[in-house]
């Protein structure tokens, strides 16, 4: 009994590596080693990340999803122990795709994922209802159901990006700051005001996670003023559609729309 009741003590503490935010390492003895994705850690590990940095975990037995900071580092059960009882479990369906897609990813990023899946039929209609009625004119949103944020940062080294050049790229960092597994899309609207999808392809963010999205984006002639739309939903949805009910239907949203949309103005 007592090496069964080790064991188990030993999977519950299990966490695997879901992200990395700027740097982040473990230690090894005397020395601090580079994490990477999909490494194993136990409740005794020590990690650290750097000042920008953090690593989102998966709990495998309790199937949570877990932020981490810290530039001193820390035992892993402890940087953890007062999120456990804030974390929701996540559904069996969510965690299996979020634990799949630690094997599609490349140079610490999603690989776009080919083909789209509707769990809920009028998803799309209700989106672009809902952005009709909640996006104004210059592009802000008064309220949003779950907390997320969006930010442009400098590859290879995470920092935010303020001034943007023409040809260049930037890193896009997706936050959803809820108790809830949200896919996320985004829209450029163009100076000339044209609506265009950016390629990501309905992107899983776990809970109170940060992830790089799967590419960067380049900017291009002309020069001007874009706006970033990001919208986050609990299911998956078609964003070329939504665009293109946005501008041609005149559904009205129902209050019970849970969608999540943030913004950014570039120029």
């Amino acid at each position: 009994m007592l090496v069964l009741l080790a064991t188990m003590y030993a999977t519950a503490q299990e966490l695997q590596v879901y992200s990395i935010n700027g740097t982040a390492e473990r230690q090894v003895g005397a020395q601090w080693k580079s994490l990477v994705l999909g490494e194993i850690l136990k409740g005794n590990d020590r990690v650290r990340t750097s000042a920008r940095g953090s690593i989102t975990l998966l709990d495998i037995k309790r199937r949570k999803v877990y932020a981490v900071q810290s530039e001193e580092g820390g035992r892993l059960e402890s940087l953890v122990g007062s999120q456990r009882a804030k974390a929701k479990s996540l559904s069996r369906e969510a965690f299996a795709e979020v634990v799949k897609s630690i094997f599609t990813r490349q140079d610490n990023r999603f690989a776009t994922r080919g083909g789209v899946t509707y769990r809920g039929g009028n998803a799309d209609e209700m989106i672009a209802a809902w952005l009709r009625q909640n996006l104004s004119k210059d592009f802000k949103v008064a309220h949003s159901e779950y907390r997320v944020s969006l930010q442009l940062l400098e590859p290879f080294t995470n920092k935010k990006l303020d001034n943007i050049k023409i040809n260049g790229r930037a890193e896009v960092l997706a936050a959803n700051e809820s108790s809830d597994a949200l896919y996320v899309n985004l829209i450029d609207v163009d100076a000339k005001g044209n609506w265009s999808a950016m390629g990501f392809d309905n992107q899983l963010i776990p809970p109170h996670s940060a992830v790089l999205l799967s590419h960067p984006i380049e900017f291009f002639e002309p020069r001007g003023t874009d706006h970033i739309i990001l919208i986050a939903y609990p299911e998956e949805f078609n964003i070329e559609r939504i665009i293109e009910l946005y501008h041609t239907s005149t559904e009205k949203a129902t209050s019970e729309v849970g969608v999540a949309v943030q913004t950014i103005t570039i120029e």
